[in-house]
């Protein structure tokens, strides 16, 4: 990133303010106050993201957290490059994405060009949870530890990971799904 030019740096120092720690001499970009200058740091995320010449793969998670400006500039950036090496993988969570927000939207643009592929995850069997908290906990768990953890999480893998990171309590589950002595 340092290799850029100053032009793509002062505008990518909007994001990264770190980028004044490394360059202290850099300019300090104007505020935005119109399309071009919004444009030109687009261009600037662009080419500080395609210039390596390599195939690039950039992470986006949590894809429902971005606003309407950054979803604009992920569908900007894939029309710029489309054949450069470039793979977006990107997470969300659909139950919290609300009707009105903007991805809706850049959902269809980008479906409608072609330029993307969805994959629906489901919420992981009670065999693969097991194997998943075998590996998270370095041992296996009795078939009750695991009904237990399954009821919990539904298998939803980030959940399962959590709960038994933060020390999933299954006698407290146990006696609390059957009412004897649970808090």
């Amino acid at each position: 990133l340092l290799q850029q030019n100053e032009r793509w740096l002062v505008e990518i120092a909007r994001l990264m303010t770190e980028l004044y720690e490394e360059l202290p001499d850099l300019p300090t970009a104007e505020p935005i106050a119109s399309d071009w200058q919004k444009r030109r740091l687009w261009d600037a995320c662009c080419h500080a993201i395609l210039s390596s010449g390599r195939t690039t793969l950039l992470v986006l998670d949590d894809l429902q957290c971005c606003d309407a400006d950054t979803l604009r500039w992920l569908v900007y950036l894939l029309r710029t490059e489309p054949k450069q090496g470039l793979l977006i993988i990107s997470t969300e969570r659909n139950l919290e994405i609300s009707s009105e927000h903007p991805w809706h939207e850049i959902r269809f643009q980008l479906q409608r060009d072609d330029l993307l592929s969805q994959i629906d995850l489901k919420p992981l069997q009670r065999s693969s949870m097991a194997r998943l908290a075998q590996n998270v906990l370095g041992r296996e768990m009795s078939a009750v530890d695991v009904a237990a953890l399954y009821r919990e999480t539904g298998g939803n893998p980030l959940y399962v990971r959590e709960m038994l990171q933060a020390g999933f309590d299954v006698e407290k589950h146990l006696s609390t799904d059957h009412g004897s002595g649970g808090e």
